[in-house]
């Protein structure tokens, strides 16, 4: 069950026309849409199947031309809003999908309708499967002055927090009896502090444009009713109120009224306490947010109580969140990860300054490192609750220290295989340990050396892989030295590229390539050289970037040479990762710019005579062997376009890479390729799932093959190979499958 706010594509005038109305329905993505006549008083309700009803009854209808009130039925259920809540959820049914609730004058105040406790605070989303809605809390860290309070507001936008908050109070309304015999030291404290560092109310509306300008919702606290009224008016998007209020049911009455969202922490609230104001709020609305909070500045770590959220989350059965008032980030970052969904911390620009929210407040760049350590959380957290599934970097890993079934000794075909025949070893190459007792008794369909792994394909009546190919386009797969003549014996394809690794570049072509062969070249860049250099040609260090430079210039000597071993052509596609990753997180557009500028150098530093520089489209979190990244350059078409003009390098369109871009940009994957291909010098096709899961087989990801297949046909000159992740086993087994399945798509 949810209830919201009403919004302007929720609510329609009598005499608005049923196309309009019909737009409001698919805007508002609720079915319904309630009319009102000239006094805002609801009259009736329309549903979109009130309109498709209307269209099945006229042959001919101009839809511009019939008012609301000719089709709004009357026959609807609403309930006033201090109607108990349990009266009102029983009436939702599959007729009342959506039940308006009305004040007095029968004016719509909400409604209720099936579904989560969500709830929209600006653009925000507040719980669901949203991220947790950081609060910077301003209040009076200020000092009373706008410009300390503009920089405030600038550091809680750069260190992510979702709002900037402050506070509101009619000092002569809230502290009415203040006279000098009524005050003790600490309300005599704490007057003098908010008198000598209140902001107007001018100058906090201007505080609040300026969030606007920059891009952080403004909330702010009002500490009375005459506070509250000024800061609707203004047009705040929610209100936030202190745990002194949670028992003022006076001000939340006001709060509710305005039809807002209501954020309310719960210190110095007994439980009996929490419950009654959570019972009177979620009676009227769903949308609130109750926050675990001890009001003491600062709160020991063993008051904190932090466990106490999940009773809260029962207690309330709405969303919860954490106001903190300890010092440091831990506690905030364990509320997140215990559920909370809207998170208050104070700022300071300077913790030693007059006040005493001052002590409990961080630093901006201790609430940066708060947001940015919430945001991982959250992805940690973000998994499915299903069966477990190995993620991309285990799988390497499991390939890389894994163990295998290998041949414990040399066995003929036709063998039947003992015990003493299997051993186990790494890497995870081959077979899994686990499957050695299904070996046992069979008879080999092929000669083993020494070493050799075991295959799945092993276990099965082996059967002949079709390597006969129909391409019109230059096709092949990837190679090392290695495997070279292995892969390619009896193989129909045109193309070879060798997937050189930093130790292939020392050693001899000449032990491993004896002749002229007749396939068109293309070379694999390391990305890792010796000393777990990870190339970066863009790097902001000059010893690093002149590193991978001199190591880039070696992996080009060697693609001459190698050229010499194959069938002439002008220049030999050369793919290369240039760089660009940063560790921690994606990199601002300055640096973006300078890394940039160092790419541009260091390629004019390369020697590139008969080779044809080819940059491979990246995704937005390469797997690199140190783990996971984050990479700036050649992610997003319109700058891998830009960059491949600005620098005169063509790209190596990868599509698994691509794919898993246009998957967390939001970009559409078969646009982006049609306007790729016009800077494309070679392919990489396997298919992508999510945002990380790279080098699939064809049809384990998001690809639509057959749509992809389409847009590649119109450059038949661009050559490809399957890049599937450890497709070189079992004799290339899944290079061929993908080669298959590509002409089944309709790949010419």
């Amino acid at each position: 069950m949810i209830r919201r706010n009403i919004t302007e594509n929720l609510i329609a005038n009598f005499d608005d026309t049923i196309q309009s109305i019909l737009s409001k329905i698919d805007n508002n993505k609720l079915g319904v849409c309630f009319i009102i006549n000239e006094y805002n008083r609801l009259i009736g309700i329309i549903s979109d199947g009130d309109i498709r009803r209307l269209i099945l009854k006229k042959s001919v209808l101009d839809l511009d031309e019939i008012p609301a009130k000719d089709v709004c039925r009357s026959d609807f259920v609403s309930y006033f809003t201090d109607t108990p809540k349990d009266i009102i959820i029983k009436s939702l049914s599959s007729k009342h999908k959506v039940i308006p609730l009305v004040n007095r004058n029968f004016e719509i105040i909400s409604y209720v309708s099936f579904g989560f406790n969500d709830f929209k605070i600006g653009d925000a989303t507040i719980g669901g499967k949203g991220e947790c809605y950081i609060i910077a809390e301003i209040g009076n860290n200020h000092q009373g002055s706008l410009e300390h309070a503009k920089k405030l507001i600038d550091a809680a936008v750069t260190a992510g927090a979702n709002s900037a908050k402050f506070q509101m109070r009619n000092l002569d309304e809230l502290y009415l009896n203040s006279t000098a015999t009524s005050k003790d030291l600490g309300t005599e404290y704490t007057i003098d502090l908010l008198r000598k560092f209140q902001l107007s109310n001018s100058e906090l509306f201007q505080a609040f444009d300026y969030c606007h300008k920059v891009g952080i919702e403004p909330l702010c606290t009002p500490w009375d009713v005459s506070s509250l009224r000024i800061l609707d008016r203004y047009g705040l998007n929610a209100f936030k109120l202190a745990s002194a209020d949670l028992t003022n049911l006076e001000l939340i009455e006001e709060v509710l009224r305005t039809g807002k969202p209501i954020i309310t922490s719960t210190g110095m609230a007994t439980e009996t306490e929490i419950r009654s104001t959570a019972n009177y709020i979620t009676n009227q609305t769903d949308e609130v947010v109750f926050l675990h909070c001890n009001s003491t500045y600062p709160a020991p770590f063993s008051d904190v109580n932090l466990s106490y959220i999940n009773n809260l989350k029962k207690i309330t059965g709405a969303n919860i969140g954490y106001s903190s008032h300890e010092r440091g980030i831990e506690v905030p970052i364990a509320a997140v990860a215990l559920g909370a969904t809207v998170l208050e911390k104070h700022l300071s620009l300077n913790k030693a300054q007059e006040g005493s929210d001052h002590k409990v407040s961080l630093l901006p760049n201790e609430f940066t490192d708060m947001c940015r350590m919430i945001r991982n959380v959250e992805v940690s957290l973000s998994g499915p609750e299903g069966p477990r599934v190995l993620s991309q970097g285990e799988m390497l890993n499991r390939h890389n220290l894994g163990k295998s079934l290998i041949a414990a000794r040399p066995i003929k075909k036709g063998s039947r295989l003992t015990f003493d025949d299997i051993a186990i070893a790494s890497p995870g190459s081959g077979l899994h340990p686990k499957y050695k007792h299904l070996l046992i008794g069979r008879t080999t369909e092929r000669t083993f050396q020494i070493g050799d792994l075991f295959f799945d394909s092993d276990l099965k009546n082996k059967k002949t892989i079709n390597k006969s190919f129909n391409y019109e386009r230059p096709f092949g797969i990837p190679v090392r030295y290695h495997d070279f003549d292995l892969l390619t014996k009896d193989a129909g394809v045109t193309l070879i590229e060798f997937h050189l690794s930093y130790k292939d570049i020392e050693l001899d072509v000449n032990d491993f390539l004896n002749k002229k062969y007749e396939y068109q070249l293309v070379v694999h860049c390391p990305e890792l050289f010796a000393n777990d250099h990870i190339l970066d040609l863009a790097s902001s260090s000059n010893d690093y970037r002149s590193k991978s430079i001199d190591n880039v210039n070696r992996t080009l000597d060697l693609t001459r040479r190698l050229n010499g071993f194959f069938v002439n052509q002008y220049k030999t596609p050369f793919v290369i990762n240039v760089g660009g990753w940063s560790t921690e997180s994606f990199v601002d557009e300055d640096v973006i710019s300078e890394k940039i500028d160092n790419l541009e150098n260091s390629i004019s530093k390369l020697d590139l005579s008969d080779v044809e520089l080819s940059v491979q489209t990246m995704p937005p979190f390469p797997w690199h062997f140190g783990g996971q990244a984050f990479h700036n350059l050649f992610v997003k078409p319109e700058q891998i376009i830009s960059l491949a003009k600005q620098l005169r390098v063509s790209i190596c369109l990868d599509t698994s890479h691509t794919m898993m871009a246009a998957n967390y940009y939001g970009f559409d994957f078969y646009d982006a390729v049609k306007d790729l291909l016009l800077y494309a010098s070679h392919l990489h096709i396997s298919d992508a799932e999510g945002i990380d899961g790279e080098g699939t087989n064809l049809c384990d990801g998001d690809i639509n093959f057959y749509e992809l297949s389409k847009i590649l046909n119109n450059h038949l000159e661009i050559g490809f190979i399957p890049e599937i992740w450890q497709g070189h086993l079992d004799f290339g087994a899944k290079f061929w499958s993908a080669l298959n399945q590509l002409e089944q798509f309709g790949l010419n």
